[in-house]
């Protein structure tokens, strides 16, 4: 959805409903979104718009005429953040990194040092690895460059892999 509305100069926010509504609130959560109306008392199961933590701009990201870019009020905590203590330190860091990986080339290969703290049996060292990895994380997230949809006038191909736990593609000219 988001690459439909990229580089476009005018849209309406309805453009954007399809994306709210999709995000399930913990069942443990839910009696946190509870509302009062004169027939009865309910609860979101669903992130309605609005809420604390409920989607950002357009679904976390800044769409306009130049494409689609990280929304800095978003990556602006991780700026701030300190080097990871822990393990659960490091989970958060790249949850959070994660929503935006798809603006970072070779997340994966990125974050390895850190990753592999999270195995079971293993010392926590956060070692100079980890410090270059976490601060190359920060800056990409700071300066990401915009992203754009496909040029459709030009021929390409979608390669694909699924599995029982995850799917990858890949855009080929």
């Amino acid at each position: 959805m988001l690459e439909k509305l990229a580089r476009k100069e005018y849209f309406s926010f309805l453009d954007g409903y399809n994306g709210y509504f999709q995000i399930a609130v913990n069942p443990e959560d839910q009696e946190k979104t509870t509302f009062t109306c004169p027939f009865d008392t309910y609860a979101y199961r669903r992130m309605p718009f609005g809420l604390c933590n409920a989607p950002g701009i357009v679904l976390g990201h800044v769409v306009s005429s130049r494409g689609i870019e990280v929304d800095q009020a978003k990556v602006a905590v991780i700026a701030k953040l300190s080097y990871p203590k822990n393990q659960k330190e490091i989970r958060t860091f790249l949850g959070h990194d994660g929503f935006y990986r798809r603006f970072i080339k070779d997340f994966a290969k990125i974050a390895q040092p850190m990753t592999s703290l999270l195995q079971n049996d293993v010392e926590f060292e956060f070692s100079d690895d980890c410090k270059a990895a976490f601060q190359l994380l920060k800056d990409k997230l700071i300066s990401s460059p915009i992203i754009r949809a496909p040029e459709w006038s030009h021929p390409f191909e979608v390669m694909w892999d699924a599995s029982d736990y995850a799917v990858g593609a890949v855009l080929h000219p």
